[in-house]
C-alpha cells in the first residue's frame, strides 16, 4: 500500500526501525537475485567469479547484525529461509565470513611476505594457499532457488504487515 507522498510507512511506523530493517533485508535479497540471475544468464564472463563473491556479501548482509540509530541490533531471522536450502544458507554464510568479507588468515595462511619501496611506492606480496573462491558458483541454481524463496516469504510477511497497519 502506498500511502501519502508515495512513502511506504507513516511517521509513526517509520519510527520502529525494525520495519525499515525489513525493507533494507528485502531490497539488499533482491540486488543479490538480481546478481545471480545475471551471472547465470551472462555465462562465461571473466567477472562472473568477482560479480558472485559480491553477490554472496549482498545476500549474507541481512544475516549479519545490524545497528540502527536508536542503537538496536537487528539481524534477519532465518525463518523466512526456505527449510530445504537452510543447510546451503550455512555454506553461504560461513564462505562469506572466511573469504569474501574478511581474509581468514587460518584458510590463507600466508608465508613469504616481502615489501619493497621502488621510486617512493611500498609494494607487498605474499604467497599463500591457493583458494578456490568460488566454490558455491557450481550451486548457483540452487542458490537463486533460495532467495527467489525467502524473497517470497518476506513478501508474504510484508503483505501482513501492511494488513496489520491498516
Amino acid at each position: 500500500m502506498i500511502k501519502k507522498n508515495n512513502e511506504i510507512f507513516t511517521k509513526e511506523e517509520r519510527e520502529n526501525d525494525r520495519n525499515y530493517h525489513f525493507i533494507f533485508c528485502q531490497a539488499t535479497l533482491s540486488l543479490a537475485n538480481k546478481i545471480f540471475k545475471e551471472i547465470q544468464h551472462i555465462q562465461n564472463n571473466s567477472l562472473s567469479g568477482y560479480a558472485f563473491g559480491y553477490g554472496l556479501v549482498q545476500y549474507a548482509a541481512p544475516y549479519t547484525k545490524s545497528i540502527t540509530s536508536k542503537n538496536q541490533k537487528l539481524k534477519l531471522d532465518q525463518k523466512y529461509i526456505p527449510t530445504k536450502y537452510k543447510s546451503l544458507h550455512d555454506e553461504i554464510m560461513k564462505e562469506r565470513n572466511k573469504i569474501h568479507a574478511h581474509m581468514d588468515l587460518s584458510i590463507f595462511e600466508p608465508r613469504r611476505l616481502s615489501a619493497e619501496k621502488i621510486n617512493g611506492v611500498l609494494y607487498t606480496s605474499y604467497a599463500s594457499n591457493y583458494i578456490l573462491r568460488f566454490d558455491l558458483l557450481n550451486k548457483l541454481s540452487e542458490i537463486i532457488e533460495l532467495v527467489d524463496g525467502t524473497l517470497e516469504s518476506l513478501s508474504k510477511e510484508y503483505f501482513q504487515m501492511e494488513r496489520e497497519n491498516r
